[in-house]
């Protein structure tokens, strides 16, 4: 596999776990944090983390989603690198 494309596909994981952690455990974690807003500042708060919440829902899945796609895409198109390079003695290695 190529080496940005390894990159890409770790990025990708990364992004998906947390993208889907934030869907299981984000309004619970909120609620826990600031339970019922009774002041303007919880409020603030409330709203502030309730939409960086949204945000990593929204777009750490399709991002992911993304360079998953794009590593596909480079481990495809890529030209394969010259037989002494150290991509090529990297490979050899891990087959």
């Amino acid at each position: 596999m190529h080496p940005t494309a390894k990159k890409c596909l770790l990025w990708a994981i990364c992004l998906i776990v947390v993208g889907c952690a934030s869907y299981i455990f984000g309004l619970s974690i909120i609620s826990s944090l600031f339970g019922m807003p009774e002041t303007p500042l919880d409020r603030t708060l409330n709203l502030t983390f309730s939409t960086a919440v949204a945000i990593m829902q929204n777009a750490f899945v399709a991002i992911g989603g993304a360079l998953v796609a794009g590593s596909v895409v480079i481990n495809v198109l890529a030209p394969k690198p010259a037989e002494d390079s150290e991509y090529a003695e990297a490979e050899q290695t891990v087959d």
